[in-house]
């Protein structure tokens, strides 16, 4: 049985900056993100395809996608 920690399922959590990035050996990249409450975690695309600090982070790195990633 899974405990429920009181969570709300569609609570969202608002990141104030992606940091940096890291290609992981399957090829896949991880971005390292600090959230707005100021923890920092690594996350995959898939968490952060939404959100509007991946596609600011792409600009400053100058590509458009995360395959192009340095």
């Amino acid at each position: 049985a899974l405990y429920d920690f009181g969570q709300p399922d569609d609570i969202e959590y608002v990141v104030d900056e992606i940091v940096t990035h890291e290609w992981k050996s399957n090829g896949t990249v991880e971005f390292y993100v600090r959230w707005a409450d100021g923890d920092c975690t690594w996350e995959t695309y898939d968490n952060l395809s939404e959100v509007q600090k991946l596609d600011e982070y792409f600009e400053l790195m100058g590509v458009t996608e995360w395959e192009k990633l340095p």
